[in-house]
């Protein structure tokens, strides 16, 4: 990642062991790169001692296994959260409005789901990527993974508003 080192970003890792997720290798991949470039451009005015992005690995309360990108960044309007995941919708002067949206169908065509919170401009933003939200809960005990243990680093948690595409 020379980008996020060059841009002295700070990466937080909080990972809890949890099953294997079945996923198609190559879009999961697409919706992490563009969360994350997302994430990395929103960083661009934070000053750099306070540049973070933080992935999450979990479990939500049904049991669904979660995956969350959070940044210290730019953050997300109301009204923008509102259309994010909106084919066409960019807030970029060079952006195309595709990213998210493809993410979205992505996420969907994998049986998950993505959501994006922010508690407002200049509170970082977070996107959730929840799996098996069409297959229901995996048994939590199931082939837990070697996980590392979370930082005690805190990247500033978005607040409950938020959108979701299902």
């Amino acid at each position: 990642m020379p980008n996020i080192d060059a841009n002295g970003i700070r990466i937080v890792k909080r990972f809890q062991p949890i099953a294997r997720v079945s996923v198609h290798r190559t879009k999961l991949i697409h919706v992490l790169i563009n969360v994350i470039k997302n994430a990395e451009a929103a960083l661009a005015t934070t000053p750099v001692a306070d540049r973070a992005i933080a992935f999450e690995i979990g479990r939500d309360p049904q049991g669904r296994a979660v995956l969350s990108v959070r940044d210290t960044g730019e953050g997300i309007t109301a009204v923008n959260l509102a259309q994010v995941f909106s084919h066409g919708f960019t807030t970029k002067p060079t952006g195309h409005g595709f990213g998210l949206h493809t993410c979205a169908n992505a996420m969907v065509e994998m049986g998950g789901v993505i959501t994006a919170a922010s508690a407002g401009p200049g509170l970082g933003a977070a996107f959730t990527l929840t799996f098996g939200v069409d297959a229901g809960a995996e048994d939590a005990g199931s082939r837990a993974s070697d996980a590392t243990a979370a930082t005690d680093d805190p990247v500033r948690p978005s607040s409950s508003a938020g959108a979701a595409v299902a």
